[in-house]
């Protein structure tokens, strides 16, 4: 893919979830730009995935608007106090995606559909606070403090600025969305009730004309408002059955809506009585990114998944306290793209999923940007490759910071 195939991202390559997203768009024939070690890890893993089955993707994707919407609910919560060392806001771009899968230079399938590039941004509030956080060398990867990146890594010494590293994309996933347009169907109603308006009353006048050329034009002039509205009104009408028609086909790519949406309630109630801080968009970015690390490492049982979409929700199936721990028993919906018999085909799957945490755990998302300190001998621990320290020995509970997932299985319903 070239640029000319996708001007529109041109425009958004300033910041650093534009240049995150830009980059995205070109992979995998470009590197992941503003992104943490874990979040590379996660789109590594699924080129290994590709590669193994000799799978080339041609992914061309066309943005079409970035949006900063929601970007204020994790900010208020995050950001409330200037005692926060991190910030982290939500953002996303709607794209229009062609992907075309080839084995040798046999087209295996292709499919085009519309969705949304979300990804939490982690940004620095105070840099004193910061320099004694952990974080990864973006050269070599190696768990320093930010100090040490800052005056030169001891394992590369490459020397790096704070913008270098922050701010940082600590977590992605791809959303279903349907277009609905509503200023450019806003726009149309408003251009085509005045133009029926206009038409109407000259046809009017055209019929009803009695010479009285002035006494007609006020008399049109004064009603014209009220026939503007009554075809406004029509037009509406009409348009809400075609998008009604519009979203009953496209809710095949979405998780079913008040499932899920009354399971989200459910969720943030329960978590609320552990931690404040908790926020549902950060839980499900995490969630989804941990799942597809799942589908993606190389002794998965879900080997013959390609590519994974999240289809925007999750439902309850049990959520308690037991001894020091929460557990969640969840379904997430996905739209994977499974490879079989040497066919490639989208798929709606339900996983079950069983999560744990400390129910003192509060969340954070800068663990995610490196690790955390051995509770041992104090050595970096990274805790997306790490199962135990390294020199010393000792395993470390992640649960004690995040969640963990205990369990993932195919389920046998469907949506």
């Amino acid at each position: 893919m070239n640029d000319n195939e996708n001007n529109n991202w041109l425009k958004y390559k300033d910041d650093t979830y534009s240049k995150f997203a830009y980059s995205i768009s070109k992979w995998p024939f470009a590197s992941i730009e503003k992104a943490s070690k874990s979040v590379k890890k996660n789109i590594i893993l699924q080129k290994q995935r590709l590669d193994h089955y000799g799978i080339k993707l041609e992914s061309i994707n066309e943005a079409d608007d970035f949006s900063d919407s929601i970007s204020f609910i994790l900010s208020k919560r995050f950001a409330s106090n200037n005692n926060s060392t991190f910030n982290n806001t939500t953002h996303f771009v709607t794209a229009y995606k062609t992907m075309n899968y080839y084995k040798g230079n046999e087209l295996l399938n292709s499919f085009k559909y519309s969705n949304k590039l979300c990804a939490n941004v982690t940004s620095v509030n105070d840099e004193q606070k910061v320099l004694n956080k952990l974080d990864n060398c973006p050269n070599c990867g190696a768990v320093l403090s930010v100090q040490e990146l800052l005056n030169g890594c001891k394992y590369c010494h490459t020397k790096f600025t704070i913008d270098d590293l922050y701010p940082v994309i600590t977590n992605y996933y791809v959303l279903p969305y349907v277009s609905d347009r509503d200023s450019l169907k806003n726009g149309a109603i408003k251009i085509g009730s005045f133009i029926c308006t206009i038409l109407f009353c000259l046809i009017c006048f055209y019929i009803n004309y009695d010479g009285n050329l002035i006494q007609n034009i006020l008399i049109y002039t004064i009603c014209s408002p009220f026939v503007y509205f009554a075809f406004a009104f029509i037009l509406n009408i009409s348009s809400s059955f075609y998008y009604m028609i519009k979203y009953a086909k496209a809710s095949k790519y979405e998780a079913p809506y008040f499932k899920t949406h009354k399971s989200k309630k459910i969720i943030e109630n329960f978590m609320a009585q552990y931690d404040e801080k908790f926020t549902y968009l950060l839980f499900e970015g995490k969630i989804i990114s941990k799942l597809k690390d799942e589908f993606f490492k190389s002794n998965s049982k879900f080997e013959n998944i390609i590519d994974s979409e999240y289809c925007g929700g999750m439902s309850v199936n049990k959520l308690y306290e037991e001894n020091d721990n929460v557990f969640l028993d969840l379904n997430v919906y996905f739209y994977n793209t499974i490879y079989e018999n040497e066919k490639i085909n989208k798929v709606k799957q339900i996983y079950r999923v069983v999560l744990t945490r400390d129910k003192t755990a509060k969340t954070t998302s800068d663990i995610h940007i490196a690790g955390i300190n051995c509770k041992n001998c104090g050595a970096n621990i990274d805790v997306d490759n790490d199962i135990k320290c390294k020199y010393c020995g000792s395993e470390y509970n992640l649960e004690k910071y995040d969640f963990v997932v205990l369990n993932v299985e195919l389920s046998n319903e469907t949506f």
